[in-house]
């Protein structure tokens, strides 16, 4: 079993956090069997609700699926017990980096995040919430509540730490 941390690295100006609903989020994934080290060639897809029996009695994950080369059954469980506000990163710094989520992984490894709809920014000072941004390219938008630009400077950067 392995736990990865997602990390995200985030450069902006005037956002207080970035963050995610865990009961809504689809979580987008490229996946390697951690067996025969055979990436899996589809995006797996799965959230918070999803829930699977896993094999030999080792109680539930979010996803589960056999490797499409040697059979071997990979999970992948949500696990939140490393962070201290699940779900969302205070940015109030401008250049901050923080743990989205972490996954405890059984016979596969996390490769890569796809970003997907459902990542949401809040301003600063005035707590103005703007829903599903594309953290995958800079973005802009103006809160009128206090007559300010928020904003990501650069695209989100990730990656994925060991525990």
């Amino acid at each position: 079993m392995v736990v990865l941390n997602l990390i995200l690295r985030i450069i902006s100006e005037n956002v207080k956090e970035i963050s995610i609903n865990p009961e809504t989020y689809n979580w987008c994934f490229l996946i390697q069997c951690s067996d025969c080290q055979n990436d899996q060639p589809n995006e797996i897809y799965f959230s918070l609700a999803d829930e699977v029996e896993m094999q030999k009695g080792h109680g539930t994950a979010n996803f589960l699926m056999k490797c499409k080369e040697c059979k071997k059954a990979m999970t992948i469980a949500i696990y939140n017990k490393s962070n201290k506000n699940p779900y969302e990163i205070n940015c109030e710094n401008g250049n901050d980096e923080g743990i989205l989520c972490g996954f405890e992984c059984r016979g596969c490894v996390i490769k890569n995040w796809i970003p997907k709809e459902g990542i949401n920014i809040e301003a600063n000072e005035t707590g103005k919430v703007f829903e599903d941004i594309d953290i995958t390219s800079e973005w802009c938008d103006y809160d009128e509540n206090n007559q300010m630009t928020v904003s990501l400077l650069e695209p989100v950067n990730w990656r994925f730490e060991k525990v």
